[in-house]
Order: C-alpha cells, then sequence, then structure tokens
C-alpha cells in the first residue's frame, strides 16, 4: 500500500484516459453479436480487489450479489459482469467462471485441484431492440461472454459496445459509458455503465441531459448541437411529464442502468457498501426517473486499497462519495452521446440534429 495520505483538496480532473481503468489494474473487455443487437461487457481486474454493491431497482437479474454483503466471508472478486439477455445473460459469467476457473483463478480450496472463480454478474433487459432473438436452445452469450473476457484492454470505445449495443435509454439509445476522476494523479474514482433505462437522460422541452452540469472539457462532445439549447422553457408540466414516463420508448420491467465505481481508496466492504448507496446520486442526478420497480437497477463498487484516506474515515468517505456520484453522472452523459442510432432508436446525437 501507498503511505502517503491522500489530501481531498488537491486539484481534481479526469485521469488520463477518462475511463474507469485509470485505476490502476483494471481492464474492460467488450464483445457484440450485431445481428442478434446484444454484448457484454466485462471488467477484469489483475490484482486483488474487494467489492460490494447496491440494488435500488426492483426487477434485477444477477448473480453472485448475496456474496457481496460485508457479512459475508468472501470478497474478492476475479471479474464482474455486465450483459445483454437478460436473464439468459448470466451464461456469459458461468462461460467466464469456466474459462479462468481452468486456469486456476479464483478461490483457492484446500484439497480441491480447482479454484472457484467470484463473478458477480449483472444483465439488462435488451430482448425487445429489433435484434434476431431466434437463437434456440443455446443462447449466444456463452461464446460473447468468453470473447469480452479475451478482448479486454486498458482503452475501450464508448456507446454502441459491450452490453452497450442494445441499451435504450429513455427514447433515445442508449450503451456503454465510463469516466474517471483523480486528486493530484493519485487517488482515483472510476465509473463504468450501462444504460439502459426506464427513465430520460434528457431535459424535457430540452435538448440538455441531465447530467450537463457534471460534464468536464467538452467530454460529451455535444459541440455539434445548436447553441440555443432551450426549445422552450421548461414548465413544470413539461418536468412531470418526465416523471410520468411520456418521454420513453421503455416499458415495464424491460429496463436497468447497471454501473461499476472502482477506486484505489483504501475501503472495508462496509465502507464500500456505503460509497455504493452515495453512488446512487449519480444516477439520479442524470436520468429522471430512477430505482423504479421496472429497473434492475445495480451499482458494485471496488477498490484496490492501494491509497489511505485520513481520519476522521467518516468525513472521507464523504468526499469519496461525491466525487463517485458525480463521476457516474458523467459517464452516464458519456454513454448517451457515444451511442448511434440502430434500427427505429435514435441517438441523442441524430435525435437533435438530424
Amino acid at each position: 500500500m501507498y503511505n502517503k495520505i491522500i489530501n481531498f483538496s488537491g486539484r481534481k480532473y479526469p485521469g488520463k484516459n477518462n475511463l474507469i481503468t485509470d485505476v490502476g489494474g483494471l481492464t474492460v473487455g467488450n464483445s457484440e453479436d450485431k445481428d442478434i443487437i446484444t454484448g457484454v461487457t466485462t471488467l477484469i481486474p489483475n490484482q486483488k480487489f474487494i467489492a460490494s454493491c447496491d440494488i435500488r431497482g426492483g426487477a434485477p437479474a444477477s448473480r453472485e450479489i448475496d456474496l457481496l454483503d460485508p457479512i459475508n466471508t468472501v470478497n474478492e472478486i476475479n471479474s464482474i459482469v455486465i450483459s445483454g439477455g437478460s436473464v439468459y445473460g448470466l451464461d456469459s459469467a458461468s462461460a467466464i467462471t469456466s474459462l479462468i476457473g481452468n486456469e486456476n483463478i479464483g478461490y483457492k480450496i484446500d484439497g480441491s485441484p480447482i479454484s472457484v472463480p467470484i463473478i458477480p454478474a449483472a444483465c439488462l433487459f435488451d430482448l425487445k431492440n429489433g435484434g434476431n432473438k431466434n437463437w434456440g436452445l443455446v443462447s449466444p452469450y456463452y461464446d460473447l461472454g468468453v470473447k469480452s473476457y479475451k478482448n479486454a484492454k486498458i482503452d475501450f470505445p464508448l456507446g454502441n459496445y459491450g452490453a452497450g449495443i442494445g441499451a435504450v435509454a429513455g427514447k433515445l439509445k442508449g450503451g456503454i459509458g465510463s469516466a474517471s476522476i483523480t486528486i493530484e494523479n493519485e487517488l482515483v474514482i472510476g465509473a463504468l455503465v450501462v444504460v439502459n433505462s426506464i427513465g430520460s437522460t434528457v431535459i424535457p422541452g430540452t435538448n440538455i441531459l441531465w447530467s450537463s452540469p457534471f460534464e468536464i472539457n467538452n467530454e460529451f462532445n455535444t459541440s455539434k448541437l445548436p447553441t440555443d439549447y432551450f426549445k422552450k422553457e421548461p414548465s413544470l408540466i413539461d418536468t412531470l411529464k418526465d416523471t410520468k414516463l411520456e418521454n420513453t420508448n421503455q416499458k415495464p420491467r424491460e429496463n436497468t442502468t447497471i454501473a461499476i465505481i472502482a477506486t484505489n481508496a483504501d475501503l472495508t466492504t462496509t465502507e464500500l457498501k456505503r460509497l455504493a448507496i452515495m453512488s446512487q446520486a449519480g444516477l439520479a442526478r442524470s436520468i429522471r426517473p430512477i430505482n423504479s420497480p421496472l429497473d434492475g437497477d445495480i451499482i458494485f463498487t471496488i477498490s484496490n486499497n492501494n491509497i489511505k484516506i485520513p481520519e476522521p474515515r467518516e468525513i472521507s468517505i464523504t468526499e469519496l462519495g461525491i466525487l463517485a456520484a458525480d463521476t457516474l453522472a458523467r459517464a452516464i452523459g458519456r454513454s448517451v452521446c457515444n451511442a448511434k442510432s440502430i434500427k427505429n432508436i435514435k441517438s441523442y446525437m441524430d435525435f437533435y440534429t438530424k
């Protein structure tokens, strides 16, 4: 562990790649099937990372979630998988379990010749996005899982990649997004997200993203949009329309926003749980509505514990939570602005410029 204690008042700016992989020891792999319009995104640590999570959506499709409760025994993860395909997508995590278990990666059991990989996973619903879902008895997710793992790298694209290829965000095309923030290039927080929400990412009556106040250095790349952002001054009625789901193409139980928050701060699993809870504010700042009975929203939090945080720890955790929520909001903005139109689902850029 690095002995210097971080100072939260230090200068803050995005990491080198503005991706979750700015947190050392992480890579991300993506795989897609463009005919089915679905895919898998896999986060892979190459050093020890402990984990926790927080579920706020009412319809999650997931595995190994209970294991991440701080009261349970095993807290080190070997991968985290985000997949399309709803429950079918869980095959992708099974595939990676078999793949790396065969390489003796995972939880070691005395007297056993194999290891047990710990691979939490969560899936989004993309079964009605226009792709060919007639795959018969064998789903494509086993192969997509293996490919995503083998494709892992530090620098990866955003938008229509991995689990984001079939995602829909309200009435717009969703996708995969990522962002990072660092304090003096020492403490780092990164976010990875796949946005497939029933809620809207855009303020009603405008083409302004809810996450726009958190943008840094034009990272949403929306400079092509008209400078007169407001089509009209949004009224209270406009805003209420958004909460009544009139600004969405999505239907009940067909939605999920899945995120991973990574940091190098020295945290316990209980503190990671609190960080996951606080990070949910990032969803609320950039998607409206969120955490509904119709979504399966999950946030994972992980840490390699390389950087010490100062006492009192409660204040440090609060600072981390603020930064994590803002970084997640930025990742959501980047996911929507990097997405491309598919079938009859328009991207943010196409919807507001064409």
